[in-house]
């Protein structure tokens, strides 16, 4: 209380006590006078403030521009699941057309295509599921 200047600092480690008394009770006497909290007038106009807030965010979800959390994160993870189990895939798709060959090149160049191919696969899901 003393860093928000409502009692008397502390002074060479003393506090005076009869300015500190009241000064306290000075404080409470003016919450009490609801001069320490907000007056009808300010939560009136917080009141306005979050129903214009709720009502851009209204619009702005009817105009399609924010969707609800559930939604995205259920997109997201089917997305996620998708991509892994597609990459989880490749060892054992490739594995065949890789192990007969022996320029290092050739593997790398057959690795980047196949991880393409993935990525183009899953950015066609994503057209097609309307993403």
């Amino acid at each position: 209380m003393a860093k928000d200047e409502i009692v008397p600092p502390v002074v060479k480690g003393e506090i005076d006590f009869l300015k500190a008394t009241k000064a306290i009770i000075d404080y409470y006497r003016r919450l009490a006078q609801s001069q320490g909290s907000l007056s009808l007038a300010d939560q009136r106009a917080a009141l306005t403030e979050i129903k214009k807030e709720r009502e851009k965010l209204k619009l702005e979800t009817e105009r399609g521009n924010l969707v609800s959390k559930d939604w995205a994160m259920s997109v997201l993870s089917m997305a996620i699941s998708e991509a892994r189990t597609a990459f989880l895939g490749l060892p054992r798709r490739i594995a065949p057309e890789l192990a007969p060959k022996t320029d290092e090149r050739d593997i790398e160049w057959d690795l980047r295509e196949a991880i393409k191919g993935i990525l183009r696969d899953l950015a066609k899901a994503k057209k097609r599921k309307g993403g």
